[in-house]
């Protein structure tokens, strides 16, 4: 199998990036991968990666580069 993210990976994934965009007032970068979808619809997902250059928000909170990736111990 390949490890290139299904298309419904990546329409959940645009998805999860457009409404995490909807609560910032900025992002020079943000991109959101999500893998597993049926476990994603259970709240189980195997991994989620979240990746983002210069954030705002309206209460002036600014974070110039954050990276998280969180995965499920197997």
């Amino acid at each position: 199998m390949s490890d290139e993210p299904r298309l419904e990976e990546k329409a959940l994934s645009k998805a999860a990036e457009t409404q995490l965009s909807n609560h910032l007032q900025a992002a020079q970068e943000l991109d959101v991968e999500i893998t597993d979808l049926i476990k994603m619809t259970q709240g189980q997902a195997d991994s989620v990666s979240v990746v983002g250059k210069r954030i705002g928000n309206a209460a002036r909170l600014h974070i110039q580069e954050v990276e998280l990736h969180t995965s499920r111990g197997r």
